[in-house]
């Protein structure tokens, strides 16, 4: 119920060093495999007596990445990220003000994922392999186009390469995004209460690449191009009624606007997909959307042992979508062109099927508008208590109820389609404990939480090669989480954590299209949602001279398997894996080196 958008899990909050009256600049340098480097730096101090400033940058380069694309005969991955941040803080008696501006630019290439065939060569119908989830480990077992980009001269087009590492793609991921923004906080002292004002901005502009279809041809190459503008403000009074007594009062205010165009190049699809005279799917529109929230929160102690919190959260929020445009043209693939030059035919609801979308073609081209209002009222309601005579033990329960407002999808090769808010009702109880001099740190919590409306991509009719949003029903998830830390003196920090959950749809008649025929997703789990998880770490310190130490830590994290897609069939499911680390440090105890 608290800081901006409603939230039932909580926050996960990153607080950006700020200026300070001491001088002091670092730097870092880093070098890393494939010819990839990076720069990190900082200079702080006093500007006045009451005035400090900080200007922080950070930049990565390289020539190399971790995978090798066939289609150039070079590595891709190479990073090309820089960013500038400047900070002033004003620290008076009674008020706070900080500003901080920041902004960048990222030219660099992504990962690329591989996607492995789907036909049996030279032969009807799905290969066998697909339908088991072999074709996951062994890539090119299947064809991806059963034999046609090699009738159409594009044989390097027909497998997906084995090697993990290498890739065949003539538009690998790549981005070209410009982003600045910041933000105005001030706090004031009224001696009763704080008051605090939180005024941001954010810009971004993100130019996209993709090979949708992973392949050396135009197959499915896919450009996204997007502007947004965002600014909110948030004010907060927290104080104290009485010594056991505590608030917050709220208000939130956020204003966002979209422009998008995307599209799809099938210019070279071999698959009789498209015509040639159109042979792009796109979606181009603009999206407006606005909340508004009033929120409180308040914890009470009614003993020495117990407390309990409570909150609650009005918001109204407020989508539009105008100019909507969906449907079969030519879209430049290059830089930051935001318009569809020209388009043939549009697909969705605001005009039948094949309408002209072009003046110099027919009438005034149907374009898709539309808003929509979703309010909600959110609480919170807990207990903490801590048995009689202990400090180091703590019990505690959380209901809580949150929200996600409607929108729309506006797919490029579908139809614009709407849907409805998403709610949640969180039951969480846990125990939080210290043992053992507090040298041992014991933390248990079992959580149930309850969707109604869910929102989900899945694959739809209206929306045949691109997922879309859609309220499919209801979902539970009930999991329970245990973690252990033992640092039995300052040699020594041990970690171990274990999670189990249990997700699944519920009372929903949505029912899939797939590949292995129509799958209903009653019952089904949602994606990326493992059974079972366990994490852990071991560090060990020791020093090593005067005036300096030396450390070695490993972790290791076990995923069991998990579906990819929401229908969960062999050929979207992830295997269980291992990931571990290992970290070799050594650094003086002035913490300068």
């Amino acid at each position: 119920t608290l800081f901006g958008r409603n939230t039932t899990g909580g926050s996960v909050n990153f607080y950006t060093n700020a200026p300070t009256q001491k001088f002091g600049a670092s730097l870092e340098l880093g070098i890393d495999e494939h010819e990839r480097y990076r720069a990190e730096g900082m200079v702080n101090g006093a500007l006045s007596e009451n005035l400090s400033g900080r200007l922080s940058m950070n930049t990565e380069l390289g020539s190399g990445g971790p995978q090798k694309n066939l289609y150039t005969g070079d590595e891709h991955g190479a990073p090309n990220l820089f960013d500038l941040r400047g900070q002033l803080l004003w620290e008076g008696e009674d008020l706070t003000v900080r500003a901080l501006v920041h902004g960048g630019i990222d030219k660099g290439e992504k990962v690329a994922w591989k996607a492995p065939g789907i036909y049996n060569f030279g032969a009807p119908g799905f290969c066998p392999e697909l339908l088991t989830g072999e074709v996951i480990e062994s890539p090119s077992t299947c064809s991806k186009t059963a034999g046609f980009a090699t009738l159409a001269g594009f044989p390097d087009a027909e497998f997906e390469p084995e090697d993990a590492f290498t890739i065949n793609q003539n538009t690998p991921p790549a981005v070209d995004d410009t982003f600045y923004g910041g933000y105005l906080n001030w706090e004031y002292d009224l001696g009763w209460a704080k008051l605090t004002s939180i005024t941001a901005f954010e810009y971004y502009e993100r130019i996209h690449r993709e090979d949708s279809q992973s392949d050396p041809i135009n197959s499915t190459s896919t450009h996204y191009y997007n502007e947004i503008n965002q600014v909110t403000q948030e004010l907060r009074l927290a104080g104290q009624l009485a010594d056991q007594w505590r608030y917050v009062l709220g208000f939130f205010y956020e204003h966002d606007s979209l422009d998008q165009s995307d599209g799809s190049d099938l210019s070279q699809q071999p698959l009789p997909i498209l015509p040639p005279f159109a042979n792009q799917f796109f979606a181009q529109f603009e999206q407006k959307f606005e909340s508004i929230a009033l929120f409180g929160h308040t914890e009470y102690d009614f003993t020495d042992t117990l407390t309990i919190n409570a909150g609650l959260r009005v918001t109204t929020d407020s989508t539009e979508v105008n100019d909507g445009l969906l449907g079969l043209g030519n879209l430049p693939q290059v830089g930051d062109e935001k318009f569809v030059t020209p388009c043939l035919i549009t697909t969705f609801p605001g005009g039948p099927i094949g309408a002209p979308a072009c003046p110099f073609l027919g009438p005034e081209a149907p374009l898709f508008e539309d808003n929509r209002r979703d309010n909600n009222l959110s609480w919170r309601v807990g207990l903490e208590w801590t048995p009689e005579g202990t400090e180091d033990l703590l019990i505690y329960g959380n209901l809580t109820t949150g929200y996600r407002n409607g929108g729309y999808s506006m797919p490029f090769a579908g139809a614009a389609t709407t849907f409805e808010p998403e709610t949640v009702f969180s039951q969480e109880f846990g125990v939080k404990s210290q043992w053992l001099d507090q040298t041992v740190q014991a933390n248990a919590a079992f959580f149930r939480y309850l969707y109604d409306d869910v929102q989900v991509n899945v694959d739809d009719p209206v929306s045949p090669l691109v997922p879309i949003t859609r309220n499919i029903g209801e979902q539970k998830n009930v999991g329970a989480e245990l973690e252990l830390t033992w640092a039995p003196d300052e040699h020594w920090y041990l970690r171990q954590s274990a999670g189990w959950l249990h997700a699944v749809y519920e009372n929903t008649d949505r029912v899939i299209s797939t590949y292995a025929g129509p799958i209903s997703l009653e019952g089904k789990h949602p994606v990326n949602s493992p059974k079972w998880t366990y994490n852990g770490a071991v560090r060990y310190e020791q020093p090593l001279m005067a005036g300096w130490s030396g450390s070695l830590g490993f972790d290791y994290r076990w995923v069991a398997k998990r579906s990819l897609e929401a229908t969960g069939q062999p050929f979207d499911t992830v295997g269980a894996y291992w990931l571990a680390n290992m970290r070799a440090a050594i650094s003086s105890d002035d913490e300068r080196w």
